[in-house]
């Protein structure tokens, strides 16, 4: 999605560690993860899992 202030968010499909790499190797910082903790148990263990480390600090 392109912001109006030229920020790009990837917004959909990130489900792995590969995912991530792949829209950030394309300079894209900015993810929106929704159905991925929807489906977890632990959230927070999902985003561990999803970004290879723990970001919940």
């Amino acid at each position: 999605m392109q912001g109006m202030d030229g920020l790009v968010v990837e917004e959909s499909r990130l489900f792995t560690l590969a995912d991530i790499g792949y829209v950030q190797e394309a300079d894209v910082k900015p993810v929106l993860v929704g159905e991925l903790l929807v489906k977890q148990k632990d959230p927070t263990k999902g985003i561990t899992e999803l970004f290879g480390k723990d970001i919940s600090c």
